[in-house]
């Protein structure tokens, strides 16, 4: 699964809008293989999860903070985290590995 984020400017009025939204069939945070990678640049406001910890599809695993907007990746299926790379507070990359999961059995 692939998070498809679309950002969409406005200009009202003179007043600069940017709206973030994730679109319908994305599902959850961007993935390669067993890890979970950032899908933009922000700063890493929480890790929800820990080693050895049981997720399910859909579970808030991070939550980034870019274009002052908070970004929940979730879990695109169940499975047990392997390892977090990441600490609340640090700034992330986009395309940086956040997490791995174990190898599905």
């Amino acid at each position: 699964a692939h998070l498809d984020v679309r950002v969409v400017t406005v200009d009202r009025k003179g007043a600069m809008h940017r709206f973030s939204m994730a679109a319908p069939d994305g599902g959850g945070a961007t993935e390669s293989a067993n890890a979970i990678l950032a899908p933009l640049v922000g700063q890493v406001v929480t890790v929800a999860v820990r080693p050895g910890e049981e997720v399910a599809k859909d579970a808030p695993l991070v939550v980034l903070e870019a274009m002052k907007m908070d970004h929940v990746l979730r879990a695109p299926r169940d499975g047990v985290v392997a390892r977090v790379c990441v600490s609340e507070g640090q700034q992330a990359m986009q395309d940086s590995v956040l997490l791995e999961f174990e190898d599905p059995a």
